[in-house]
């Protein structure tokens, strides 16, 4: 037995819940193919040439992220399957060309340094309704929906999570011809680990293989050896009986010449067979097969 200390490695409490290396792995394809997307269809609802590029994630608590909302629009966004709530963030900066451009304009307005009216308001939450179907078609591979909510007009945002609640950010850089600005999601850790588990699941399960890939190593086993032994079934034996067994002696099994035995291949059994002899080697002949169920039953071997 190996007596050497095992290895003992520090555990750090605070990065409990984190996202793992291979999680992130796959959050970042599904971040590449959600800033194609939106590159694409916001070119053309739009109709103008703009990039949505993304920055590295980051994991943090929702009280930082609400610290660096300031001003800019946001919305509550509803993650369906586990009924907890994220957070959507359009920059302000972004407001004004995207409405006017919308509006049959050509862009190159000035910042808004007002509220926004009932009609550009709409017009906003119009593209954000894209936002979030193009959203949902990136993020359906690890079954997650997301729904819209409805904005706090009181502009308490930090209320849409606790202040301590660990969240996963997704930062993108939209840059539109007169105005640059950032689009920003943010989800509750808990919620996409749970997601990102049932999905690795999911992944992992063993397709069954086709009937040639199965005969093909059916055939490869065929001359593979393994440990066999044709068990009789359990006898009690005195005790006495036992110790004037000297070589030579001949025991009597309290069995008769007719009693079947079972042939074992490792622990699983095969048949039940009789002992024989053929020629100068001995045999056993076959008398029945087992079900499934009797097989997967069966105990180890008895003798």
């Amino acid at each position: 037995m190996d007596s050497s200390p095992s290895a003992i490695e520090r555990f750090d409490f605070g990065q409990a819940g984190h996202i793992s290396a291979d999680q992130l792995r796959t959050l970042r394809s599904l971040d590449e193919q959600f800033a194609r997307s939106m590159t694409h269809t916001l070119s053309a609802w739009l109709r103008t040439n703009l990039t949505v590029q993304s920055t590295p994630n980051e994991q943090k608590t929702f009280h930082v992220f609400a610290e660096a909302m300031g001003s800019d629009y946001v919305v509550p966004l509803q993650l369906v399957e586990h009924h907890v709530r994220g957070a959507l963030q359009w920059s302000m900066r972004l407001v004004p060309e995207v409405v006017d451009l919308l509006l049959g304009g050509s862009g190159g307005v000035p910042e808004l340094s007002r509220d926004l009216t009932e009609i550009e308001e709409t017009v906003l939450l119009s593209v954000l309704e894209l936002v979030v179907r193009e959203l949902n078609n990136a993020w359906h591979h690890i079954g997650l929906t997301f729904a819209m909510g409805e904005r706090d007009r009181d502009g308490q945002q930090n209320r849409l999570m606790a202040a301590s609640e660990k969240t996963f950010c997704m930062r993108y850089e939209i840059a539109i011809p007169g105005a640059v600005g950032e689009l920003n999601l943010c989800f509750p850790v808990s919620a996409i680990n749970t997601s990102l588990r049932a999905f690795a699941a999911v992944r992992d399960v063993k397709r069954p293989r086709p009937p040639e890939e199965r005969d093909r190593m059916e055939a490869a086993l065929g001359n593979a050896r393994v440990k066999a032994g044709l068990c009789f079934p359990p006898v009690r034996i005195a005790a006495s009986t036992l110790q004037q067994l000297r070589p030579g002696s001949l025991l009597r099994l309290p069995l008769s010449q007719h009693a079947s035995a079972e042939l074992r291949f490792s622990d699983t059994v095969v048949c039940t067979a009789t002992a024989v002899r053929t020629s100068d080697r001995r045999a056993a002949r076959v008398t029945s097969m087992p079900t499934e169920s009797s097989s997967a039953a069966a105990a180890p071997f008895a003798g």
